[in-house]
């Protein structure tokens, strides 16, 4: 991402890029009164076409011939020359991210969920929980997962949904459900890359939150042998 002043310093226009690609591979937004103006240039520097819909973000698609955007509430898929080829059929849209050429994920409060261009239809792929939001999303290199940032009452944690089918770990399941957690002294979250994983920031002794998390474990019908569980300390040592 890239900002360009403009003649007046109280303007700003926004370029997003993918320098791989060619030859769609820059759009510039541009602040005009009330609204702005988004603009595709090719990489010879060629003018590919406008428009003036309200634009707050926008992710070009893995082979550059289409563009997402959206203004902080609903979202459009445009071709090359910013004309629409789909209008995503839910509003606050929070987050967009490429699964593949054809298909976007996008984020509505806690529900993730793809949009295809194939059958022009919008499905859910997964949802985190009541009281959680979706705040910003990103696929990894080969775009077989998706990692989200969630704003939940407890804080930000990172997640990863598994885009190839693979079945999820009952105990990553349900960990999802029970934490994050705080008490008086301790704060519980869980990692769900690897094997199921609590992590327990401690701000007293060990040895109490070690109570209160069993007591916690097993209210949730949950084994510590089935988790691999790590404590902090305050000062950052950990065991």
């Amino acid at each position: 991402l890239h900002s360009f002043p403009t003649r007046r310093s109280s303007d700003l226009c926004v370029a997003t890029r993918r320098a791989e690609l060619a030859p769609h591979s820059l759009l510039i937004v541009c602040p005009s009164g009330t609204r702005s103006i988004a603009t595709a240039i090719s990489s010879k520097g060629e003018r590919l076409g406008s428009t003036d819909l309200a634009v707050t973000s926008a992710m070009w698609s893995p082979d550059g011939t289409k563009v997402a955007v959206t203004n902080g509430s609903t979202g459009e898929i445009l071709d090359s020359g910013l004309r629409e080829i789909a209008s995503l059929p839910e509003g606050g849209i929070s987050s967009i991210a490429w699964r593949n050429d054809s298909s976007l994920l996008y984020g509505i409060n806690d529900v993730l969920w793809s949009y295809s261009l194939q059958n022009n239809e919008a499905s859910i792929l997964t949802t985190f929980g009541s009281g959680m939001k979706i705040t910003r999303l990103t696929t990894d290199q080969n775009r077989q997962y998706i990692y989200t940032t969630i704003q939940a009452p407890a804080g930000i944690s990172l997640q990863r949904v598994d885009l190839t089918g693979q079945a999820i770990a009952s105990e990553t399941a349900q960990l999802g459900v029970f934490f994050p957690e705080s008490t008086a002294n301790c704060y519980i979250n869980y990692v769900n890359f690897t094997r199921p994983t609590l992590l327990v920031q401690v701000n007293g002794g060990i040895q109490y939150c070690q109570q209160q998390l069993q007591t916690e474990l097993s209210s949730d019908g949950l084994s510590p042998a089935d988790l691999e569980i790590n404590y902090v300390t305050s000062s950052g040592s950990g065991s």
